[in-house]
């Protein structure tokens, strides 16, 4: 090898070197660009994610509530808004009748023990507010 083609080589590899490494900072740079764009799309779709639990969850109280107040319906058999002593004793019977095979029924001292634990107000009663 000539001297004059050494030196040659020996610039374009100089030339090279920068560019190759410009080439692989690039390279780099848009493998971290990419990564980024992944995660931002991860984020994003993990937001999503939570948003659409929230509306499940907002949903899912929604007919819990429905079902409460239907519930409480059938236990206030005079439709007066609350529910008496007498009149959760019956509704907690009927409840319990069709899993009890020997005719359970609540007595109405358990009821009035079972109400004294859920009347917030203290009036004797429960309002749907209290209803468990």
């Amino acid at each position: 090898l000539s001297n004059q083609k050494l030196q040659t080589y020996s610039k374009d590899l100089v030339i090279q070197r920068p560019v190759a490494s410009r080439t692989a900072l690039f390279l780099d740079e848009n493998d971290n660009r990419g990564q980024s764009f992944q995660a931002a799309k991860l984020n994003a779709q993990a937001a999503a994610l939570r948003a659409e639990a929230a509306r499940l969850e907002a949903e899912q109280k929604e007919v819990d509530a429905e079902n409460l107040a239907k519930l409480f319906r059938s236990f206030d058999s005079n439709n007066d808004g609350i529910i008496s002593v007498q009149e959760l004793q019956e509704g907690l019977s009927a409840a319990l009748a069709p899993s009890s095979k020997s005719g359970f029924t609540v007595t109405s001292e358990q009821a009035a023990r079972v109400l004294a634990a859920f009347d917030l107000s203290g009036d004797g009663a429960l309002q749907l507010s209290e209803f468990p």
